[in-house]
């Protein structure tokens, strides 16, 4: 009957559309007479991890509310999974100009920035928006893109809307040509200050990796993602360590972190590479313990960690107050300094529980005898709360951007050596 295909086709808590409608609708819709959006709740995890589900499941009523109250009966808004919801917005193909449908789109994202969700919370969200779906080969491809844009828009700092045109994505690399860059070495590094909080003098850079295409340094986050677990990941990751460790022995006034990933510390030939470094050039290589997966062998990533340590590193726990696996790293790998993930920080100046999370989070960082970096220092506000929380280094954009080599060498008078 209808009734039963409407409840087949429809998510019991966002009373929006579900997968299973998407299946059907995948046969038999016409991609030129909708633009594809993806919609993601920014934090959601960490509304769940701080006020429970109970708060989660309203505040994922409250946005499919807020979704469909804004937008016209013929467009479809569908629950995607999780807190992510693909919204089919009804295009005229009669009009050329898309940035109507932008506008739409940001008057959105205003009416979810203004409301007030459950328990006064409030929020914001994240769009991937594709404008091209008239070139996709069906719904399922035109919807990935749209998705790439999202996680585009999530990883450049969330709350706004990214674009996916054929055109503005050209440019992407592709997994053979990512490999020549990494067997030909086509990349460089960028570094970013952390600086000391109370006379803002820096205290060493972050080592910030970029590829080399087609005459612009691209970030390698979206990239990495397609490598994760392969032979080609792990090849960067000694690339980065030598590439690093070759900058350091040519300037001697050079203090610098690296990223790298717990799978790379269980990578015994990378580990030795770093423990036959020289004792100069240890001593001044902090190296970061990204956030990323679940590790398998937990013993021996801290069997690996140890032996650093002896050799002199100091180790840096990255992302911390993003995930609950650092909790591990915290108390079992004996780090000096721990960092506090950018998506905290933004937001205490704005946010009561984000404040209170800093400062415990330094107060427990403090108690096991580590250091407190904060992320993403992005104004002065910012600033002046982490002196009154009392946290000792910070690095973001209001001390400075990353930067090329050759700044630095004349920050740290090395000018002339380069």
């Amino acid at each position: 009957t209808i009734l039963t295909k409407r409840k087949l086709y429809i998510d019991p808590l966002t009373k929006a559309y579900n997968r299973n409608y998407i299946k059907d609708l995948e046969h038999h819709v016409n991609l030129n007479d909708y633009f594809v959006v993806m919609a993601d709740i920014d934090f959601f995890k960490q509304i769940n991890d701080s006020y429970g589900h109970k708060t989660g499941d309203q505040v994922l009523k409250e946005f499919a509310e807020i979704l469909r109250r804004n937008l016209r009966s013929e467009d479809k808004v569908i629950r995607y999974g999780g807190e992510e919801f693909l919204i089919l917005l009804k295009r005229d193909r009669n009009l050329k100009d898309k940035t109507p449908i932008i506008n739409v789109l940001e008057r959105l994202l205003n009416k979810i920035r203004e409301h007030k969700f459950v328990g006064n919370l409030n929020i914001t969200a994240s769009f991937g928006i594709n404008l091209d779906t008239d070139k996709a080969r069906n719904l399922s491809e035109a919807i990935k893109k749209a998705d790439e844009a999202l996680y585009k828009a999530k990883q450049t700092g969330r709350n706004k809307i990214e674009i996916y045109t054929e055109q503005s994505h050209s440019s992407e690399i592709t997994l053979s040509e990512l490999s020549d860059l990494i067997e030909n070495r086509q990349i460089t590094f960028v570094y970013q200050p952390i600086v000391k909080l109370k006379d803002k003098k820096v205290e060493y850079y972050e080592s910030l990796l970029r590829f080399k295409y087609k005459g612009k340094l691209l970030p390698p986050f979206k990239y990495l993602e397609m490598l994760k677990g392969s032979f080609l990941y792990s090849k960067l990751s000694k690339i980065v360590v030598e590439e690093n460790i070759k900058i350091l022995s040519m300037h001697p006034n050079l203090k610098i972190s690296i990223n790298l990933s717990p799978q790379d510390l269980l990578n015994d030939s990378l580990i030795y590479m770093l423990q036959t470094a020289p004792s100069d050039i240890i001593s001044r290589i902090k190296i970061e313990i990204i956030e990323t997966e679940d590790v398998k062998d937990l013993d021996k990533l801290k069997e690996n960690v140890e032996k650093l340590k002896e050799h002199g590193y100091t180790i840096v726990l990255d992302d911390f107050g993003r995930g609950y696996i650092n909790f591990y790293y915290l108390t079992e790998l004996g780090a000096a300094i721990v960092k506090v993930d950018g998506s905290v920080i933004k937001q205490i100046t704005k946010n009561k529980l984000y404040y209170t999370l800093t400062k415990y989070i330094k107060a427990f960082a403090n108690e096991l005898g580590m250091k407190v970096v904060a992320e993403f220092v992005e104004d002065e506000n910012i600033y002046k709360t982490l002196l009154e929380l009392g946290i000792e280094y910070g690095q973001g954009y209001y001390f400075s951007p990353p930067k090329p080599l050759e700044d630095i060498l004349k920050e740290i008078g090395e000018d002339n050596e380069s």
